[in-house]
């Protein structure tokens, strides 16, 4: 058959040879053999030393604790206004930052800090942690009403 051709049937020889696909910046991944006879998947890994939010929580610390929206989050208990926080995937290392603050639901005036004691390091590990929420204005007083926010960065 000796006919001339155009359009796609053209150019087909282009995926004659198999194509390697590769992603990179803050993930990285590849994709061997891509010839377009089929669909291909690539898997990511987070490079190295990449911080990135791995858990974040809001919640209504008054009384039993009530999540109202979180990601990572496996439980959160109370106990004399120590809240202890579980994650549902640990962390990779317990070296990880968290960022947070707590207001005091019955007051719009005061703001808190997420307090982490000296005492309270060991507690601190890559299945949870445990923390206070206090007034800045006086780091030993717990807020009795907090509704408080929270993210893990590692």
């Amino acid at each position: 058959l000796d006919q001339s051709t155009t359009g796609n049937a053209a150019t087909a020889t282009k995926l004659q040879t198999a194509r390697t696909i590769a992603i990179s910046g803050a993930v990285t991944g590849t994709a061997t053999g891509f010839d377009g006879s089929g669909n291909i998947t690539i898997n990511t890994q987070l490079k190295e030393n990449t911080a990135v939010v791995r858990a974040f929580c809001s919640f209504n610390g008054t009384g039993a604790p009530v999540i109202l929206a979180e990601s990572n989050i496996a439980s959160i208990s109370v106990s004399s206004l120590k809240f202890t926080v579980t994650f549902k995937t640990p962390m990779p290392h317990a070296d990880y930052v968290i960022n947070g603050f707590a207001s005091d639901v019955n007051s719009s005036n005061h703001v808190a800090a997420i307090t982490m004691n000296p005492d309270m390091i060991p507690s601190k590990t890559v299945n949870g942690f445990d923390f206070y929420a206090r007034y800045s204005s006086n780091a030993s007083a717990n807020i009795a009403s907090p509704l408080i926010c929270f993210s893990i960065v590692c």
